[in-house]
């Protein structure tokens, strides 16, 4: 429902890592126990992009009771030209009706003139219902659904409720037979500290998105293991050892969790196979990990970070999405993307730069 506006509460928008971040990251975690990884003043600190904005929701006595990271990057296709991002905006959403959402478009454009569009990420995994009512709220207030989402939408979900042996007795018989053997094989399963082996976790993403046919990207794993160190209840970087290889080459495997709202999250994760590994089942253990952690941390559920319909030939996350219904999670939508043009002017310009130099490649293929 839209807010009334003598209650549409203030927004503005302060620098990332800001000592004002950094105070309403305290209240909120005073007030619920903790927030999103990904709006963290710890990582903020610690990846330093100073076009990153903190957005903050404000009651009448100036107490933060929302906040969210916008993170600003430029266009490749048009540099001069900013596209901007919330994640996981569950809490910000859930503070604001229709006309605060207007207002924090409005603050996030008197931060960022140059800002073409503006996307936001709904994110829930306890509830749908809370789910649907914050997209109502953003198509209220003129958002309309991304074309092509950046993000996943469905996910499995599993309980992290009671102790370990209850949530080692909800995975499937195939992966508690699985973890066992990992630990039986003498990999030792343990946090990763040490920035020097960011080159070798790229290194292994590189080969297990080989393996799918899939796209690595780029990942800052300097600035994960550091956030981890710094906030360990925002994230966590677990590695998997091998018995007995010595120096890098010994992390054969990787996985990290994160924080998200009412939920401990697979982020990404990355494995080696090799003859001295045989058919150990890696992941295996490193996903049992991250239960481990996220029920450690507190969290009701665990979310495995997206599955597509999985068992496609044409699919290349379908064998990773197999893997993950291993753990026996349930199948639900928990996410969604909604963007909104701040600037036609920017966004006509960027469109035709996309259409432009999707003709200069379609010619060059000839």
């Amino acid at each position: 429902p839209s807010t009334p506006p003598s209650l549409v509460p203030h927004v503005s928008c302060v620098p990332v890592g800001s000592a004002e971040h950094a105070r309403d990251c305290e209240q909120l975690i005073a007030q619920n126990g903790g927030g999103a990884y990904v709006h963290s003043v710890a990582l903020a600190r610690i990846r330093q992009r100073a076009l990153d904005r903190w957005c903050r929701v404000l009651d009448d006595r100036g107490h933060c009771v929302a906040g969210g990271v916008l993170t600003v990057d430029r266009s490749r296709k048009l540099p001069w030209v900013k596209l901007a991002r919330i994640s996981q905006a569950t809490s910000l959403l859930e503070a604001l009706g229709t006309d605060g959402i207007v207002s924090l478009a409005r603050a996030i454009t008197l931060a960022h003139p140059q800002i073409a569009e503006l996307t936001v990420q709904p994110y829930a995994v306890h509830d749908t219902t809370a789910l649907d009512a914050m997209c109502r709220n953003l198509e209220g207030a003129g958002f309309e659904l991304a074309p092509s989402p950046r993000s996943y939408v469905n996910s499995l979900r599993l309980r992290l409720d009671g102790t370990s042996d209850t949530l080692f007795a909800r995975l499937s018989s195939s992966a508690r037979r699985n973890v066992r053997q990992v630990a039986q094989s003498g990999y030792a399963v343990r946090p990763i500290h040490e920035p020097s082996l960011a080159p070798r976790m790229a290194e292994l993403l590189r080969l297990s998105h080989s393996r799918t046919g899939g796209h690595a990207g780029y990942q800052e794993f300097a600035s994960m293991i550091l956030a981890a160190a710094a906030d360990p209840f925002g994230s966590t970087v677990l590695g998997v050892f091998h018995p007995h290889r010595r120096g890098a080459e010994a992390l054969v495997g990787f996985a990290q969790g994160t924080r998200a709202p009412s939920a401990a999250c697979y982020a990404i994760a990355g494995t080696e196979r090799a003859a001295d590994i045989g058919r150990a089942p890696l992941s295996y253990g490193l996903v049992w990990a991250l239960l481990e952690w996220g029920q450690r941390l507190g969290s009701p559920w665990f979310d495995f970070g997206g599955v597509t319909t999985g068992s496609k030939m044409d699919d290349p996350l379908a064998g990773i999405s197999d893997f993950k219904r291993k753990f026996g999670g349930e199948d639900c939508r928990i996410a969604a993307e909604y963007r909104i043009i701040i600037n036609s002017l920017q966004n006509r310009l960027l469109v035709a730069a996309g259409r432009a130099i999707g003709t200069w490649r379609g010619r060059s293929a000839v």
